[in-house]
């Protein structure tokens, strides 16, 4: 058994967010229903694709968790939960996207290994010349 509602307007400036289980019940608040599909299928925010209001609009679940069912199948029930009532339907899909990668030159690293005073010392060289400017 669960309910689903929109989450209440903020009045106070203090938000009261995240997941509480207790026992067989679980709560959760203020949550958008991105964050409810990237904790049901183990996704980071930036994998997930859609309408805006994906991640505004906010929700509050209350839910009681059947007798005997272990926690770690509370995620599996959260899909089950999003797929029955928001319809949700998605796809995984695999894009590619332009990255920088650092790599060493033609004639290897040129950087030195520094010695634990090194840093100390171009440290105060650098107070001393910012004291002076």
């Amino acid at each position: 058994m669960a309910s689903i509602r929109p989450s209440a307007p903020i009045t106070t400036g203090q938000v009261k967010a995240g997941v509480h289980i207790d026992g067989s019940r679980i709560i959760c608040n203020y949550l958008s229903l991105k964050d409810y599909i990237g904790m049901a299928y183990r996704v980071k925010m930036h994998q997930i694709s859609g309408p805006d209001w994906l991640g505004s609009a906010r929700f509050d679940i209350a839910a009681t968790l059947p007798a005997g069912v272990a926690r770690e199948r509370v995620l599996d029930m959260m899909q089950v939960l999003l797929a029955e009532r928001f319809r949700l339907k998605l796809h995984r899909d695999t894009k590619e996207f332009p990255v920088y990668g650092l790599v060493s030159g033609k004639g290897g690293l040129k950087m030195k290994e520094s010695t634990a005073d090194s840093g100390a010392a171009s440290g105060e060289a650098a107070d001393k010349e910012a004291a002076g400017r």
